[in-house]
């Protein structure tokens, strides 16, 4: 599935060269229903793939989400390595891998693992207030 641009507030889909459809940002439960039935009958090996893509646009939400209502922040997010995720929040690389499906601002591509540095520094910031 692509995804392009056309005009404000709404998204073009297409999957494998089929006819593309218009949808407007206030149907997204459409298109989280589509995401719910791909997940139902995709095929095993096109899982992992299929999970990463889905952590990486988790990963861009909650990056959206944190980043203050700054439409351009969110852009300026950029996903950190194992080293330097572990050297931003002082903890070891094995205690990341370990604990990786717990924080929320892990983003898996296969069996690597990104952190995106804007979710470290809110998890960060909610860690010292609490």
């Amino acid at each position: 599935m692509s995804r392009t641009r056309g005009s404000p507030g709404v998204v073009a889909l297409s999957a494998n060269g089929e006819q593309r459809e218009n949808l407007h940002v206030s149907s997204h439960y459409h298109v989280l229903e589509v995401l719910e039935a791909v997940a139902r009958t995709a095929p095993m090996e096109h899982l992992p793939d299929l999970i990463a893509r889905v952590e990486a646009l988790k990963a861009r939400l909650y990056a959206r989400l944190t980043s203050a209502n700054s439409p351009s922040a969110a852009i300026r997010d950029r996903l950190l390595n194992v080293k330097e995720a572990a050297q931003k929040l002082r903890r070891s690389s094995d205690w990341l891998y370990r604990h990786g499906s717990e924080l929320p601002f892990v983003v898996r591509e296969g069996r690597l693992l990104r952190f995106s540095e804007q979710g470290i520094e809110e998890y960060i910031r909610r860690r010292m207030t609490h």
